[in-house]
């Protein structure tokens, strides 16, 4: 009778474990892993070679599942992109190629939906690559965001629908005409566009783009904060000199306020914060404009003598970066000036500022392979060597000597 008993225990036990069900799923290069509340691997797939395809360019952990029955996920393969001076030889690049909708619990492809048409030549030297922003699952669909259009698919995979950004138009050769980098919720009917020169709303309801977009104008990209639009327009177009303005408009397009008119030359780059109550924006690497989001009104106009790669709220202090010199730079009495120089990291190209939390920070050296992990005030308190894979949110991934490690923070969560 004992023995039956624990035959018993054992058969619920081993159905108790198969009935487990994902808490978080890891998606890195070729593969995605379902993980238990234990992080016991409870299923994983493999598509392919890692240098051919790849479920992400880098590390996704989703810990918040929004569906307890199905995931979809993007999938992307490599291609030879040509250059301009070599169209069919140039470097390799990732595309978007198929949606998969996989069963959460089983980890089992229910079905896959082909993107196809983006792989597309335009004018025999160019590929237009893809990317998704943005998913929203519905009662009986997804809508999914990409770079160039919105898609609604049913949750058995068929299209319901498409348009392009640029003309609401179903036309390949159209796409090109705007380019998303981030799509909000502003309602339950509306999302708004954000693009590299343009942004717009889509309407869920009536499946309508509309766009706010200026033709043969060099704008930069809008930035949403504080329920508007701040957009640094060119205005005076010249050949050699171009003069920009910093408007504000409402996010159905119209023109709120000029905040300043014609004041900034030959502008081509952006890097934005947001916090506070206040927008940064550094522009060429060297010029920062200080927003009041309450008064909206721009109220200091600060210029580096270094050239800056980046800027970043971390410890209640705006600090700013310098790759190739390895500098810390900090905003403090309406000034920029030098913090911090790490001696042995450089790395102009490649380096990067992560921040995982309000204490800790990472900095990225993908020349040396090497993460620094950085406390509130820029010491170093963590060095770990090998390839930085990604990060999302806190999570971050690191390839060794042994393997793939996925941190949470400091602390080792995962090996692969």
């Amino acid at each position: 009778m004992k023995i039956i008993s624990i035959l018993f225990a054992l058969i619920f036990l081993v159905g108790c474990a198969k009935e487990s069900m994902p808490t978080k799923i890891v998606i890195l290069k070729n593969s995605i892993i379902a993980l238990d509340a234990e992080n016991r691997t409870l299923w994983k797939i493999t598509e392919g070679d890692s240098a051919i395809e790849s479920f992400a360019k880098s590390l996704k952990v989703l810990d918040n599942l929004s569906s307890k029955t199905i995931l979809i996920v993007p999938h992307y393969t490599k291609t030879v992109a040509p250059t301009q001076n070599a169209p069919y030889a140039g470097y390799f690049q990732s595309f978007l190629d198929f949606l998969y909708c996989l069963d959460i619990k089983k980890g089992k492809v229910k079905w896959k939906y082909q993107l196809g048409g983006l792989y597309k030549i335009v004018g025999g030297s160019k590929i237009i690559p893809e990317d998704v922003i943005k998913m929203i699952p519905e009662k009986d669909n997804f809508i999914i965001f990409t770079t160039m259009r919105v898609l609604e698919i049913s949750k058995n995979g068929k299209l319901i629908f498409w348009n392009n950004y640029s003309k609401g138009e179903k036309d390949i050769e159209n796409l090109i005409g705007a380019i998303m980098r981030d799509v909000k919720k502003l309602d339950e009917d509306k999302f708004l566009l954000l693009g590299t020169d343009c942004f717009g709303i889509y309407n869920k309801d009536s499946r309508k783009i509309e766009l706010t977009k200026e033709e043969n104008r060099h704008n930069l990209a809008p930035v949403y904060a504080n329920g508007k639009i701040y957009w640094l327009r060119e205005t005076v177009n010249k050949i050699l000199t171009s003069y920009f303005s910093l408007c504000q408009y409402s996010t159905d397009g119209k023109l709120v306020k000029t905040l300043r008119n014609n004041f900034l030359e030959n502008i081509y780059e952006q890097n934005f914060l947001v916090k506070k109550d206040s927008l940064y924006l550094l522009l060429n690497s060297n010029k920062l404009l200080i927003v009041d989001l309450n008064t909206d009104s721009l109220t200091n106009v600060l210029t580096s003598s270094s050239l800056l790669d980046t800027l970043f709220y971390f410890g209640g202090k705006i600090y700013f970066c310098d790759f190739r010199d390895s500098e810390f730079f900090l905003l403090q009495n309406s000034s920029i000036e030098k913090w911090y120089e790490y001696e042995s990291f450089v790395d102009r190209n490649n380096g990067a500022i992560h921040i995982v939390n309000p204490r800790i920070a990472l900095y990225i050296n993908r020349e040396r392979n090497v993460v620094l992990g950085l406390d509130e005030h820029l010491n170093i308190i963590m060095e770990k060597q090998g390839k930085f894979l990604g990060i999302d949110r806190d999570y971050w991934a690191i390839q060794g000597e042994n393997g793939i490690i996925i941190y949470r923070g400091l602390k080792k969560g995962l090996n692969i």
